[in-house]
């Protein structure tokens, strides 16, 4: 007959259910403490943080840009055009970019230099399109410092520089035909259309290399037609186009309109992914146009007869003159004396004003006056008002 094993203890069972059971309330307290953990984790991501990453989500994998609005145009009582904007652009650099730009092709040619040198062929390196050609280039189109240019690429972590705003169509033009690869840097042309209308290079036939880090953006740029002509009243745009003096400020909100936005996906290179379905475009509101009491003949006639009567008793403090409508109280005309140039208010024009202040001796009306044209880049005046 044989005999059962021994059963074990009431002492050893008792001892493996309390080691069984702190190893369970262990593994539990671990859990709920992972699971917290994870819990704070996604609720601070999901939760707190959403906005942020959301915000950051979309600016990776977006890219936007801003769509002037056209400004309203300003007409005398018979219906000239006393201000009027029309379409320029901005020339934007990419220092980072660029560089990226610049080692990608410097990468290139080393692999087909060390591919060449495998083969036992011969190779003949590419002229590198760096920072200082893109420099030598722009400088020529825009008129812009070359030391300049090149001091602000070689901060490769900025990413945006604004290298000349608002330039009008046949300087944009030339710029967009340098990044085509069509002219070179002195502006000799590259290229030349083959029979079946493809684009190639004069050189070799094939196909020109496109500069990055390069953009041209819209905006716009007011113009006065008539030049000094009512300055004091019409005041100027800023070059943010803002109004910053006269009518152009008072009536701002009313002749700036409402900027649009387009939003096109990116890859992750930044290229956009265009006709992908995921574009949207917010459309520009033009700004609405103010037709003025004011007259460009009377408006013409007085302000010659003031400056000549100025000129003739040589008032030191200048003058003012207005001419209103007998009937209905409306300004026909007001003028003030000096006056400037609303396309290029920052130049004073009156050439005993400006000997005065380039020896000292200007008066304190003139000290006011030069103050005044610091101070009509920022703040607003009452049309009229500043000389009287």
């Amino acid at each position: 007959m044989t005999k059962n094993p021994r059963r074990k203890s009431d002492a050893a069972r008792r001892a493996n259910q309390v080691i069984r059971g702190r190893t369970m309330l262990v593994m539990l307290v671990l859990g709920v403490a992972t699971f917290t953990v994870l819990f704070m984790k996604l609720y601070n991501l999901q939760i707190t943080q959403h906005d942020h990453l959301k915000a950051l989500a979309t600016e990776q994998q977006t890219d936007s840009m801003v769509i002037s609005a056209s400004r309203g145009t300003i007409y005398d009582k018979n219906g000239e055009i006393m201000a009027i904007s029309y379409d320029v652009e901005n020339v934007i650099l990419d220092p980072g970019g660029i560089q990226d730009f610049v080692e990608s092709q410097e990468q290139t040619i080393q692999d087909a230099a060390e591919k060449a040198a495998k083969e036992g062929e011969p190779y003949t390196a590419p002229e590198v399109l760096d920072q200082a050609y893109i420099a030598r280039g722009l400088s020529r189109i825009l008129d812009v410092e070359e030391e300049t240019i090149l001091k602000h690429l070689e901060d490769t972590s900025n990413r945006y520089w604004v290298a000349k705003k608002k330039v009008d169509s046949d300087v944009a033009d030339e710029v967009r035909r340098f990044i085509n690869g069509e002219i070179d840097e002195e502006g000799n042309q590259l290229t030349t259309v083959d029979a079946n209308g493809n684009t190639v290079l004069i050189s070799t036939g094939g196909r020109p290399k496109r500069l990055q880090g390069i953009t041209l953006l819209p905006d716009t740029k007011r113009l006065y037609p008539f030049g000094s002509l009512a300055g004091n009243v019409l005041g100027f745009v800023n070059a943010n186009n803002v109004g910053a003096y006269g009518l152009e400020a008072a009536y701002d909100s009313v002749l700036n309109g409402s900027t649009g936005l387009t939003i096109t996906p990116i890859n992750v290179n930044g290229t956009p992914l265009l006709f992908s379905g995921s574009e949207q475009m917010f459309d520009a509101e033009d700004g609405s146009s103010l037709v003025l009491t004011l007259d460009t003949n009377v408006q013409y006639a007085l302000e010659k007869g003031l400056k000549g009567m100025l000129d003739k008793y040589d008032a030191a403090n200048g003058g003012t003159g207005i001419v209103m409508d007998v009937n209905s109280g409306a300004i026909l005309a007001m003028a003030s004396y000096p006056n400037y140039d609303l396309n290029n208010y920052s130049e004073v024009s009156d050439a005993r004003l400006k000997a005065a202040i380039e020896d000292g001796s200007a008066s304190l009306a003139d000290q006011q006056l030069r103050q005044w044209r610091n101070k009509a880049l920022s703040d607003t005046y009452e049309p009229g008002s500043t000389f009287k």
